[in-house]
């Protein structure tokens, strides 16, 4: 089964921006797929409407891991500074724009990977890992609390009383009784991390990832929370192209990871902190979610989907809720 990437007739983009950017004179075209930002390609180029969550000290941390990671031969987007030397631009309702190169890949992605796309999937991430593992690069947004956990589960204990009806306050007590007993990560060296590694980030050449998209969570952290979350991102996609969860199917892309940055000899307990950082990620994920669904203030959601933001958005949390079925450790 494979997903197509969709085009489809943009609003209209602003003039001022086109002109900051000195993008060609096309139509844009809007691609379909992001929950926070709006993407256009523009002739040989992307064009980004950001979400309100994305300022411009983000798009510069992007800039500076795009730089630093082209240098080490990645095929990643080339920034764009605009008129005024800067890489966000303001619209006139002053909405946030950013633009860069068009990164050639396939317009067909797998929704479900084979063994050899599972298997490189890991060793991309591992290589992403490696080669930022000792960048020197400053952050200046502070989005380390993507990944907190804690501060989730906290936020919707807090919100409990304002969930909308009784089906969401189940899922709240589910949730918050599996947050309760989530498996611990080891204590391991902090480092750059992506932040959002899912398959959806990851660009496609004959089937087979070749990089990496969308710098808006770089933080510093534990790799398993990127580990976690690429494993999440494949057992997502699989429970939507209609099969189960298989472990064997982590394991691989796992083996992956752990072959390009670590050593053989730990193995075993490599492939249980994997799975262990897959439920983490996942029931943080769906937490966040039905937190969204009172917050409204993170995700977006397919008005052609689902009827309502509430109807999308548990879908979302039933899936991640199967994945963390799935694993038992």
């Amino acid at each position: 089964m494979t997903m197509t990437i969709e085009h489809t007739a943009a609003p209209a983009v602003p003039a001022d921006i086109i002109e900051s950017f000195a993008l060609p004179d096309a139509l844009p075209e809007q691609l379909s797929g992001g929950l926070v930002n709006q993407t256009y390609r523009i002739g040989d180029f992307i064009l980004q409407r950001l979400g309100h969550t994305t300022d411009h000290r983000s798009v510069n941390d992007g800039v500076a891991v795009m730089q630093y990671m082209t240098a080490r031969g990645w095929q990643v987007p080339c920034p764009l500074a605009g008129s005024n030397g800067e890489y966000a631009q303001a619209d006139t309702a002053g909405n946030l724009w950013r633009a860069s190169s068009f990164v050639e890949s396939d317009n067909v992605v797998p929704d479900y990977l084979d063994q050899s796309g599972l298997y490189r999937s890991g060793q991309l991430l591992g290589r992403w890992h490696r080669d930022l593992a000792n960048s020197n690069i400053e952050l200046q947004a502070a989005t380390d609390n993507v990944h907190d956990t804690a501060m989730h589960a906290g936020r919707l204990a807090c919100l409990y009383a304002d969930l909308p009806d009784d089906t969401t306050k189940r899922a709240a007590d589910t949730l918050l009784s599996r947050y309760d007993s989530l498996p611990s990560l080891p204590d391991t060296p902090q480092q750059l991390i992506h932040g959002d590694p899912k398959l959806a980030n990851m660009l496609f050449q004959d089937s087979q990832p070749f990089t990496l998209i969308d710098y808006d969570t770089l933080m510093h952290g534990s790799p398993w929370l990127d580990v976690g979350d690429m494993l999440r991102s494949i057992a997502s996609c699989d429970i939507r192209a209609g099969q189960n969860t298989e472990l064997g199917r982590l394991h691989t892309a796992l083996q992956g990871y752990t072959e390009t940055v670590e050593n053989a000899s730990d193995r075993d307990i490599l492939q249980t902190t994997g799975l262990a950082a897959t439920k983490i990620i996942a029931t943080e994920l769906a937490i966040r979610y039905l937190n969204d669904i009172v917050t409204e203030d993170y995700f977006s959601w397919d008005s052609s989907r689902a009827g309502s933001r509430q109807e999308h958005h548990m879908g979302r949390i039933a899936v991640h809720l199967q994945i963390t079925d799935a694993i038992q450790i």
